[in-house]
């Protein structure tokens, strides 16, 4: 066994993780599904990896990050979305940063921005990208602009924090 001394603030996470392997779906229908998958408060995380199955067939691996608690109504999108007839379940722990949503303002308008700290210490500042991309596309800009003017609004939430 290994000790690591881990920062104090982290928080301690035990996650499900549930994985099927399909090869024979279309790729609108894997979009649909990560859609629909990230669209339920349930679900942390959606991903897609690309694998070689049995026969040489190339195939994705979807994934989907839950708490355990949610697994029965993840499963149940997944057998009923897709054409996978088996899923995978394995748990995980996850450390993650403490971290607060604040709102900004910025000379576009109001954006909310994720602050995450280690030790007390802000370490990153993430603007949410949908409410970004809604005022790239209305103000007809370009988006880095937006999440560049939220990321500093959210800097200045914590003046004495220059350490980024």
């Amino acid at each position: 066994i290994i000790k690591v001394n881990m920062p104090a603030n982290l928080l301690d996470t035990t996650l499900s993780v549930l994985e099927c392997n399909i090869d024979d779906m279309t790729a609108e229908i894997f979009g649909y599904v990560m859609e629909l998958l990230i669209s339920h408060d349930q679900v942390l995380d959606v991903w897609f990896t690309n694998i070689q199955m049995k026969k040489n067939r190339p195939a994705l691996m979807l994934s989907v990050l839950c708490k355990p608690e949610h697994e029965k109504a993840v499963l149940e999108i997944l057998f009923r979305e897709t054409s996978t007839i088996g899923v995978r379940r394995r748990k995980v722990d996850r450390l993650a940063l403490d971290r607060s949503l604040s709102k900004v303002q910025t000379r576009y308008g109001e954006v909310n921005v994720k602050c995450a700290f280690l030790n007390g210490k802000i370490i990153n500042v993430a603007p949410e990208y949908e409410e970004c991309k809604e005022i790239a596309t209305k103000l007809k800009i370009p988006l880095i602009d937006v999440m560049d003017s939220a990321k500093c609004a959210g800097l200045g939430l914590y003046p004495n924090m220059n350490n980024l």
